[in-house]
């Protein structure tokens, strides 16, 4: 399986003409939408779950503080993997420092 990513604009059609060879051998486009709740809590604990060990009623609790719906900029508004993942990645970080 190949995966080439890209932006919307690499799919109109002057990239077709002007990528003519890409495009007879990868003819697919598929655009990912905004996350919802139940993707964002999968990606959460499945990234940090390289970093932690909990038990999964741990998990959950956490899941829930972090798409909180009074305090979560994380469900209150579009978000896409790449955003949760720099966010999350940054927290790691800092935590690491510390």
């Amino acid at each position: 399986m190949v995966i080439l990513s890209g932006t919307e604009e690499l799919n109109q059609d002057a990239y077709r003409l002007e990528f003519r060879a890409l495009y007879r051998r990868f003819n697919r486009t598929i655009t990912l939408s905004w996350l919802a709740e139940a993707d964002i809590r999968k990606y959460f604990r499945e990234f940090l779950r390289k970093f932690a060990t909990l038990p999964d009623e741990t998990w959950a609790s956490w899941e829930d503080s972090f798409v909180n719906q009074q305090t979560s900029p994380w469900v209150s508004r579009p978000v896409s993997v790449d955003m949760i993942k720099q966010f999350l990645t940054r927290q790691v970080t800092e935590a690491a420092v510390k």
